[in-house]
């Protein structure tokens, strides 16, 4: 088992990271928008089937570490009442030119 947070999972806690070294005309691209998930399971169903919800954040700072985002999902899993089973950052990025750049 792994502790995290108050909760303790069956399931191995990951961390997603959606950070990929995109490069435009020979430039690092930053991401426009990162968002975070959590994902918990609540018991199960009357199939014995686990019963998952997720929660996502929007409008996360683009510039906020690993690190950080993970100590934010531990704090924000320790107020819920299902069991912390995933952690996803996902990190937006325009292909297209933006308007003014």
């Amino acid at each position: 088992m792994h502790e995290f947070g108050n909760h303790s999972s069956r399931v191995p806690l990951f961390l997603v990271v959606s950070s990929i070294w995109l490069v435009k005309g020979g430039e690092h691209m930053n991401p426009e928008t990162t968002s975070l998930q959590l994902v918990f399971e609540d018991g199960v169903d009357e199939f014995g089937e686990p019963v998952i919800y997720s929660r996502r954040f929007n409008t996360i700072n683009v510039d906020a570490s690993d690190e950080d985002i993970q100590v934010v999902a531990s704090a924000l899993a320790s107020l819920s009442a299902g069991e912390l089973s995933g952690v996803t950052r996902r990190n937006d990025y325009s292909l297209l030119p933006v308007e003014g750049n």
